[in-house]
């Protein structure tokens, strides 16, 4: 009796490895051995056509000491702290607007995903258009000629800009299936214990 359980623990487990193999295979392919090549690559001196020279960590310390990397870092920390907190706060925002099924909802829902679906080159295309310092359409509406993409104060805030248009409708959608899911009676419960509508978000 023992040993048959056993058995049974032992078929099913190794049925549970074999379903895994397809997804396990997929992430060692695509993830797992192309990091362990850039690590590889990144202690060798390379061109891409001669044969690479092994240098150990020398790539490394003529990083630390490149001031162009560390304002690399100091650009991408500051566009980060721009744009996810907004895309998530936002999305948020979004998501309780439309959990209120209001008429228009499902619509909206379309259109604040369209940005996510579209093809980032479109979107690209589309953003050069209206950030264009001569035919762009916010400087015509402005009236005024802007930089938009040249001007150092102003790209990174206007690279962020675009960055949160094109996805917090994929965040709302998120938060949004995480708010259908709570049952009507948890916030008719906090309704009747004269939760406001702050309360009850965050609650």
């Amino acid at each position: 009796m023992v040993h048959t359980a056993q058995r049974r623990r032992r078929r099913q487990t190794l049925t549970g490895y074999a379903l895994l193999a397809p997804s396990l295979v997929g992430v060692g392919l695509f993830l797992l051995v192309p990091v362990l090549l850039v690590v590889a690559i990144s202690l060798t001196r390379w061109d891409l056509v001669s044969e690479p020279v092994w240098v150990g960590l020398e790539n490394f310390r003529y990083l630390a000491a490149s001031g162009a990397f560390w304002n690399s870092l100091a650009v991408t920390a500051t566009f980060t702290l721009m744009a996810i907190p907004t895309s998530i706060a936002l999305g948020l925002l979004v998501a309780v607007g439309l959990n209120r099924s209001l008429p228009g909802s499902s619509l909206l829902r379309v259109l604040y995903v369209l940005p996510w679906v579209c093809a980032p080159l479109a979107l690209g295309v589309v953003w050069r258009w209206l950030l264009d310092p001569s035919t762009g359409a916010v400087n015509a509406v402005l009236g005024r000629r802007i930089e938009w993409m040249s001007e150092p104060s102003l790209a990174l805030p206007a690279v962020a800009f675009v960055h949160v248009w094109s996805t917090v409708g994929y965040i709302s959608l998120f938060f949004l299936a995480g708010l259908q899911q709570i049952p009507v009676s948890v916030y008719e419960a906090a309704r009747i214990d004269g939760a406001g509508p702050v309360r009850t978000l965050f609650s």
